[in-house]
């Protein structure tokens, strides 16, 4: 087994100086982005700043955002309001349930009425050329 070498200060102090070197590469590439003074010189004066909104200006804000936010809620429906309108949606697919089954039988009888209804006009046609009751 191999005996650990002892650290020196000297050695401790080249490990550190390292370090540092190599912190201070990494804020040399930091410092060559950051803008300086005189380019945020332009940015904003505090006269500029003066004119933004005033605590009151904000105040009124937030009562005119908070009366929105109520007038939107009461509009809003409620469970109750949303349970009655599922209520009424299911009757009426019930509803139209029935209607699909209750026409089907209609729909085949009026058909058929239908057909009867003709030959019994041709028939009725015949019987009154038979019998002379029109001309032909």
């Amino acid at each position: 087994m191999k005996a650990k070498k002892q650290m020196t200060i000297d050695d401790l102090a080249v490990v550190v100086q390292k370090g540092f070197q190599g912190v201070d590469h990494k804020f040399q590439d930091i410092e060559s982005k950051m803008a300086t003074k005189d380019m945020l010189e332009n940015l904003a004066t505090k006269d500029m700043l003066e004119n933004l909104a005033t605590k009151d200006m904000l105040d009124d804000l937030a009562m005119m955002t908070q009366k929105g936010f109520q007038y939107i809620e009461s509009k809003m429906a409620t469970k109750d309001m949303l349970a009655v309108v599922v209520e009424s949606i299911d009757l009426v697919r019930q509803d139209v349930r029935d209607i699909k089954i209750t026409l089907g039988p209609l729909v085949r009888t009026v058909a058929s009425l239908d057909t009867d209804m003709q030959h019994l006009t041709v028939r009725v046609a015949r019987l009154e050329q038979k019998g002379g009751l029109v001309k032909k």
